[in-house]
Parts: structure tokens; sequence; C-alpha cells
């Protein structure tokens, strides 16, 4: 027995170094040339910001399915304004490949959190939902005309109260 669990797990560890090899050999280089070129500037990531607001957070992993067809997601966004006065706060969110933002621009009041939604969610009282439609491998970016904002993001079940799973998306500053 012991003999037949030895051979069993040697081979199945060979078939596992052999698969990781393959995979090595095989990865590919990122998108380059004619084929690749400007996709991010397509995207509107590296597109200068809206007169008098700068870039405060970028982030990936956004997506949002809002129909019964499919299991449900929806990416929420919350920001804070902790300054002492108000902020115009603009979000930007863009699925792969397409060539337009979806968004929303406002003013945030001191000491007032705004959630921007891509649809209705159970938990949340959304401020603005941006109805994106069905949104896949997105990026976001959130900007402002001062630095006093604080932002979160997270993927979530849209329609459980509690949620039947949430995720944080990680912010990073540009």
């Amino acid at each position: 027995m012991k003999k037949k669990f030895a051979v069993t797990l040697s081979l199945t560890l060979l078939l596992l170094i052999t698969l990781l090899l393959a995979l090595v050999a095989n990865a590919q280089e990122p998108i380059s040339g004619a084929d690749g070129e400007g996709v991010i500037s397509t995207l509107g990531l590296a597109d200068p910001p809206s007169a008098g607001l700068s870039v405060q957070y970028i982030f990936t992993g956004v997506a949002n399915h809002p129909t019964a067809a499919t299991r449900q997601i929806a990416t929420s966004v919350h920001c804070t304004n902790f300054g002492s006065t108000a902020i115009q706060a603009e979000i930007q969110l863009f699925s792969v490949g397409a060539a337009s933002a979806y968004g929303d621009t406002v003013t945030i009041v001191a000491n007032r959190t705004w959630t921007f939604s891509t649809q209705n969610t159970a938990i949340y009282r959304e401020d603005s939902i941006l109805n994106t439609g069905i949104l896949e491998q997105g990026s976001g970016r959130i900007l402002a005309d001062k630095a006093e904002l604080i932002c979160t993001a997270q993927l979530l079940d849209p329609i459980g109260n509690p949620p039947d799973f949430i995720a944080e998306l990680e912010m990073f500053k540009p």
C-alpha cells in the first residue's frame, strides 16, 4: 500500500512539474506593437484628468453583472471627505476593451461619505448608481480637486444583505 502511494505521489509531482515547466515555457510577453499600442490610453487611464482635478487613486478588478442569468456582482466605491471644505470628486470606471468610461462627478461636503455603485445593492445606500451594464476585467480611477479624499472599493453580491461575498479592491496612489 505504501509503495503504491509513493508511486502515485511521485507521478503526480512529476506531472505537476511538467505542467509548470510547460506554462513557463509558453508564457507570453504583454502585447506590444500595432495590436497593443495605446490600449491604456484607449481605456482612458492615461488620459489627462478633468480640468482642476488630479488622480487620487487607481484600482483594478472592477466588475458588474446585473442579470440573474449570471452570478450577480457589483462594484461599490466609497469616498469620504476628511477635509474642512467641499471636494469636487469624479469616478471613472473602464471595462476591458471599452473606448469610454462610466462615471460621475459630485461635490462631497466636509465629513461626508459618498457611495458610488455600478448597480443598486441591498447593503449600501448609494448616492450615485453608475448603471454600467456588464463590466468585465475593469479598472477605475478617482479624481479630486483636494487630497483630503479617502476612498475604498469592493466587489460584492448586490442582492444579499448581508452579501454572500464581499472583497476589497486595493487602491493605489499614482
